[in-house]
């Protein structure tokens, strides 16, 4: 009876370290500002952990971050790719350009929380791809300022979302 107390606490032991072992990374669009190509989702050389050098493509624990002060592309998902990224935080629109995220043919983003406009101008095309989102989705989430503006274009494709808020 003892040994299977000891293995019991050794297993959550271990389950917890385990567990705090995987963290969210957040990452940065970095468009062609580090030699990526500037459009996709895929090349590893448009995103960054720390704004000043590459990293790899965002995985599924990872918040990406899209703001107008990079200006002028933004991240495209292209046809047979699949971007999981946990969440997006897309916003601060400004004379720069105002961030968005493309979804084209064939292409699957799947994603727990999508923030768009978050305090100024966000959104999210979608053209001929699938969007699904498990968990939230805000459009002109300006809570810092009380202002932001989010928008979903869809030309042709589906988007699934289980809560929305605006």
């Amino acid at each position: 009876m003892k040994n299977n107390k000891l293995f019991l606490i050794i297993g959550a032991l271990i389950l917890l370290l385990l567990a705090n072992s995987t963290s969210a990374a957040v990452f940065y669009w970095m468009g062609d500002d580090l030699s990526g190509d500037g459009f996709s989702w895929a090349d590893q050389h448009n995103w960054s952990t720390n704004l000043t050098t590459t990293g790899p493509v965002p995985g599924s624990s990872d918040i990406v971050e899209l703001s107008g002060d990079r200006g002028g592309t933004w991240p495209v998902v292209q046809s047979v790719t699949t971007a999981n990224p946990w969440g997006i935080w897309c916003g601060y629109g400004n004379s720069l350009g105002i961030p968005n995220v493309s979804i084209n043919w064939n292409a699957i983003l799947n994603i727990s929380i999508f923030k768009i406009g978050i305090v100024a101008d966000g959104k999210l095309i979608v053209n001929g791809g699938e969007v699904n989102i498990s968990s939230e989705c805000h459009l002109g989430d300006g809570n810092e300022w009380g202002y932001g503006h989010g928008t979903i274009d869809i030309y042709s494709g589906t988007v699934n979302l289980s809560d929305l808020s605006f």
